[in-house]
C-alpha cells in the first residue's frame, strides 16, 4: 500500500485491520493469495476490503451507501479494490467467479 493509503486509513484503523487479518488468518487457516477474486458484501468504510487486498485478492466491495473513503482507498490500492453501491438483493446479476465471498455481521 502506498504512503497515501496508510495515511488515509489512519494508524488506529490500520492496526484494527492488521488485528482482524491475524485473527482471520489464524482462525480460518487462510493463506495469502494472488490472482483470486473476492466479493465483500456490506463493505462499509472499506477496511475489510483493504484486508482482502492485502491478502492478494482483487476485491469487489458493495454497500448500500457510498463511503467518503472509497475513492481514495481504490486509488491507493492501484485498482485492486473496486467499490460499488448496490442492494444485495440486486446482486443476483453478478457474474460467477468469486473465490471468496465475505460479509461481516
Amino acid at each position: 500500500m502506498s504512503r497515501q493509503g496508510r495515511e488515509l486509513i489512519g494508524q488506529g484503523d490500520s492496526l484494527a485491520v492488521e488485528r482482524f487479518r491475524q485473527r482471520l488468518l489464524g482462525g480460518l487457516g487462510l493463506m495469502p493469495v494472488k490472482g483470486q477474486r473476492a466479493l465483500d458484501l456490506g463493505c462499509g468504510d472499506g477496511l475489510e476490503a483493504v484486508f482482502l487486498a492485502r491478502l492478494g485478492y482483487q476485491v469487489d466491495a458493495y454497500d448500500l451507501v457510498a463511503h467518503p473513503r472509497w475513492q481514495a482507498l481504490a486509488k491507493a490500492w492501484g485498482g485492486r479494490i473496486r467499490f460499488k453501491t448496490a442492494d444485495v438483493a440486486d446482486l443476483g446479476r453478478l457474474k460467477a467467479g468469486y473465490d471468496l465471498v465475505f460479509q461481516k455481521d
